[in-house]
Formats: structure tokens, C-alpha cells, sequence
């Protein structure tokens, strides 16, 4: 015997759930030294578009970009740890500037939105 009717639904009501809790976000630097996110030198354009440079993951809540002042990008995917999750959101720090977004592929701008 498998398993029963109201385990199967049990699972695919868990499956469509989890599906639904995934983003697909850019995940690239344009540094050719960053071991961690793989490397694309077109990675710094805005309106970036390459799929073979995308991330689908379950349990992330956004996406972001990240340009450093000397000029770098980084573009990758986020958990809400500290509501920084929000659709618009940016975090200014001496060296880069962060923004989010929360749909899928939004991270292909430059964080124009923000204040400098």
C-alpha cells in the first residue's frame, strides 16, 4: 500500500508551496577575483540580461544588486533577515550601495532608485 489520499494531497499541497516561495534572481560579478559568485564582465551593465547566470532558489526572499563605489557589481539572492527585503529598499555603506527588489529577475538595474 502507498500512502493515503489525504497524505498525497498533504504533499502536494507542501510542493506547491515551497515552489511558490522561490525567486529567480541574477547571481554574477563583474570581479574576476570573487571565487563565490560566478564571474560575467557584462555583469555591470544595466538592464543586465543573461540567462545562464540566474538563480532559482527555495527559501530566498528577494534579489539584489550591489555596486561598489570603485566601480564593481555584484547581483545575487537574499534572505529577509532584517527587512531589508523590501521592494525598493537600499543600504548605503562606505564602499557600495545595496538595493533589493522581490520578483523574479528584477536585479538587472544598478540601484538608480537610490539616494547617492
Amino acid at each position: 500500500e502507498g500512502p493515503s489520499l489525504d497524505q498525497q494531497l498533504l504533499y502536494l499541497f507542501w510542493r506547491s508551496l515551497k515552489s511558490s516561495c522561490s525567486i529567480r534572481c541574477y547571481y554574477c560579478s563583474d570581479d574576476i577575483g570573487n571565487h563565490v559568485i560566478p564571474f560575467d564582465n557584462l555583469c555591470v551593465l544595466h538592464n543586465y540580461s543573461n540567462p545562464e547566470h540566474i538563480h532559482d532558489l527555495d527559501a530566498y526572499d528577494c534579489c539584489y544588486t550591489q555596486t561598489w563605489h570603485s566601480g564593481g557589481v555584484y547581483r545575487g539572492i537574499a534572505r529577509d533577515m532584517n527587512g531589508n527585503c523590501e521592494d525598493g529598499e537600499c543600504l548605503e555603506t562606505a564602499s557600495s550601495t545595496k538595493c533589493f527588489c522581490d520578483t523574479d529577475l528584477c536585479n538587472n538595474q544598478l540601484c538608480d532608485n537610490c539616494d547617492p
